[in-house]
């Protein structure tokens, strides 16, 4: 960073210049905005990050998708894990869960952290039959990793999809609340339909 000033030295004018050296600033700066925006645990966007991204492309004129595929995400059984076999057994959870989902993922993808035991996965430049697809190669994964890791507990998600133009009139809050709405539903109709008496259990 340079400084200049203009000075009088004697009866002429002067330019008085200094530069200091900020680049141990500027680094120090880039990590806390780092650790701003990515989830300590599992290393992916957090929930400011994520819906910063989100913003972003939907102030954007010039993106190149003109719609997004927002995939509301709630883990299954987490509070069980965390009950039975604690809560570094729910962490190790997390993390598996994450790095599946991942590793599925392509570039373009957008995957974050909303909650606690929700994530949020953008899906641009996709179609329904696609996106589809994505989740059932997570599933089977998922299917995998639980047939062979020999942990007490079991890789699960249950997921919701909903379809998002750029154009719309919703904001933010309410594009994640009409995807978390649908979660709650399908939730909901788990329950009824796993209830011998058709009832919420």
């Amino acid at each position: 960073m340079a400084h200049y000033e203009l000075i009088m030295y004697g009866s002429e004018t002067c330019i008085l210049s200094g530069v200091t050296d900020i680049t141990p600033l500027k680094r120090v700066e880039e990590n806390l905005a780092e650790h701003a925006n990515y989830d300590a645990l599992t290393g992916i966007l957090n929930r400011r990050g994520g819906l910063e991204a989100l913003n972003n492309w939907l102030a954007n004129p010039h993106s190149e998708a003109s719609s997004c595929i927002v995939c509301f995400i709630d883990l299954n059984n987490l509070k069980q894990v965390n009950d039975c076999y604690g809560h570094q057994a729910g962490d190790e959870m997390i993390k598996e869960v994450c790095t599946v989902i991942s590793e599925r993922l392509h570039a373009e993808d957008l995957f974050f952290r909303y909650g606690g035991d929700e994530f949020i996965i953008l899906f641009f430049q996709k179609d329904w039959q696609q996106v589809t697809s994505i989740w059932a190669s997570i599933q089977q994964m998922f299917a995998e990793k639980n047939s062979s890791s020999g942990k007490p507990y079991t890789l699960s998600a249950s997921r919701v999809l909903y379809h998002c133009e750029k154009d719309t009139d919703l904001s933010i809050e309410e594009i994640i609340k009409r995807a978390d709405l649908e979660m709650y539903k399908d939730k909901q109709g788990q329950r009824l339909a796993s209830s011998p008496f058709g009832e919420m259990v």
